[in-house]
């Protein structure tokens, strides 16, 4: 008997409805966690090289016053050299977190004349992020700073680094002036990697930044400035904030001033003043073959560092004073000459045109010479001058293979002649009987004295003859004087007329000048006083003793 296999129908599998709650919740869930994590924002790193007091959970990261972050982490490096902080962003920050943002910790601080983040002594520190105009390619670590800079980078304007010797009363805060105008501040002050010098980093607002070029000189603002000058002394006081904070000003010398603005980051030296920054103009780019010598006589006043003057007109810097004692002859002294061709509005000569210009001009009678600096004084400069030549006299010329660089002729000064006439007169009045007289004229009025208050005035005839001979003796002594006198009157003329000699070859705003003028006054005054003196004695003999 055939067996049938019976084949039911299979039994279809079904889910049962209990599963639906469950899978859905996980959807559900998955949704939430999706959207909770795209909410939460990106996680950024910052290093910061302290601590600050950041605290994990609490810290708060915050844009304009608007909380954007929250420092979830704070841990140390693997080095431990410095503190690593972890926070969460704000989602819709995220595009604005690139290379060129900057995170900064804030704390209480003092910043020259004013304070800053004193909330934070109550509430704690805190990071504040900026954003610049150009945020760059997208970055999730970042180094910290930690002081934020006082110019947020969303004003318009550039930066630029700035360096000195020595610190001397410019910190953070510390303005920037131009025309006694703010126009920017230091923003961070730091010792260079290398500790070669002091740091700072400036902002200079808009339009201002374009004043900015490759011959741009910086140098700190005086708090007192005092200038002696040939005018005399003046005393200017600056503004109480720049007494307090310190101030940085810069100029721009008149032959740079069309030059293009230079970019954001240019690095500039701060001068202590502004005669050093303008000097520095001329200095910081001379190159070799711009020095000459010359021969002088005597090197007594003469310093390194002198100045080297044209027609009053600074023109170069003394950079050596020489005496050689390996000639064969005489000792020579000589002075090495630093000439600055931009003084002399020559920017694009090189050594060898130089030379030759200079050779040419002495051919036609340039001449160096000493001058004193003022008649009070003994430092000398170097004074470039114009000697005329005699007719059928042989020119000079510069010596291009004296060592150790060419030599350029020299003259004796004026101001040394007169210096000398009026030592020659001084030694003169000095041989005059002067005391010879003072003496007579002393004996005379006690004489005089003596005979007035005598009570026996009735003895007088017997007296008279001693007085007679007392007048004699003084008679003879005044006409000893009286002859001397003419001489001494001579003596001021002639010096008087040479000093005025001298001034017609000085420049009317020199210091000498002023100094000769004011001498040569004193000196006419004197010799006209001396001659109204010798007029009235010989007009009235009398007078010496009675006064009229």
């Amino acid at each position: 008997m055939s067996e049938q296999l019976h084949i039911g129908e299979s039994r279809r599998t079904r889910i049962s409805p209990i599963w639906i709650v469950p899978i859905m919740a996980a959807v559900i869930g998955a949704l939430v966690a999706w959207q909770s994590y795209r909410s939460q924002g990106p996680m950024v790193e910052i290093r910061f090289s302290q601590g600050h007091g950041f605290q994990a959970g609490r810290t708060e990261i915050r844009h304009k016053g608007i909380t954007v972050g929250q420092v979830e982490e704070v841990t140390f490096t693997e080095q431990l050299d410095a503190v690593v902080v972890r926070a969460r962003m704000a989602h819709i920050f995220e595009p604005y977190l690139g290379e060129n943002t900057v995170f900064s910790a804030i704390t209480a601080q003092l910043n020259g004349t004013s304070f800053s983040g004193l909330g934070t002594i109550l509430s704690g520190a805190y990071i504040e992020v900026d954003i610049p105009e150009s945020v760059g390619a997208s970055q999730r670590h970042f180094v910290g700073h930690d002081t934020r800079p006082l110019t947020s980078p969303d004003v318009a304007g550039q930066r630029f680094s700035l360096f000195t010797d020595v610190a001397e009363g410019i910190n953070m805060g510390t303005g920037v002036y131009f025309r006694n105008v703010q126009v920017g501040q230091v923003d961070r002050r730091q010792i260079a990697e290398d500790f070669s010098s002091i740091e700072y980093d400036i902002f200079i607002e808009a339009p201002y930044d374009s004043l900015i070029n490759d011959r741009t000189q910086f140098w700190k603002l005086p708090a007192l400035d005092i200038d002696t000058g040939g005018g005399g002394v003046s005393v200017e006081m600056t503004s109480l904030e720049i007494l307090l904070a310190g101030g940085i000003t810069f100029s721009t010398p008149p032959a740079g001033a069309r030059r293009p603005p230079v970019s954001e980051g240019r690095r500039f030296r701060i001068y202590g003043n502004e005669d050093d920054a303008r000097d520095a103009h001329y200095t910081e780019n001379a190159e070799d073959g711009f020095f000459f010598r010359t021969n002088f006589d005597t090197l007594r006043g003469l310093e390194t560092g002198a100045a080297i003057r044209w027609q009053g007109v600074r023109v170069g810097t003394v950079r050596d004073v020489v005496i050689d004692l390996d000639q064969k002859e005489d000792q020579i002294m000589y002075a090495i000459l630093e000439i600055q061709p931009g003084r002399l509005g020559l920017d694009n000569v090189d050594a060898d045109e130089l030379q030759a210009r200079i050779a040419d001009w002495v051919r036609r009678g340039l001449r160096t010479t000493l001058t004193s600096e003022s008649l009070l004084s003994n430092k000398k400069s170097v004074q470039l001058v114009e000697v005329a030549l005699a007719e059928g006299e042989t020119p000079l010329e510069l010596d291009p293979d004296s060592e150790p660089w060419p030599t350029i002729p020299s003259t004796v000064s004026d101001v040394t002649a007169v210096t000398q006439n009026v030592e020659d007169i001084i030694n003169e009045i000095a041989g005059l009987p002067l005391d010879e007289l003072v003496a007579s004229a002393i004996r005379l009025l006690d004489n005089a004295g003596a005979f007035v208050g005598n009570p026996e005035l009735q003895g007088v005839p017997g007296e008279l003859g001693n007085t007679l001979r007392t007048f004699s003796d003084t008679a003879v002594n005044l006409q000893d004087a009286s002859r001397n006198l003419p001489t001494l009157i001579d003596n001021l003329n002639r010096m008087a007329d040479a000093g005025e000699t001298t001034l017609a070859g000085l420049s009317p705003q020199s210091e000498v000048y002023v100094d000769l003028s004011r001498v040569m006054r004193n000196l006419r005054e004197t010799s006209r006083s001396l001659q109204l003196l010798v007029n009235r004695l010989e007009r009235n003999p009398s007078s010496l003793i009675y006064g009229r």
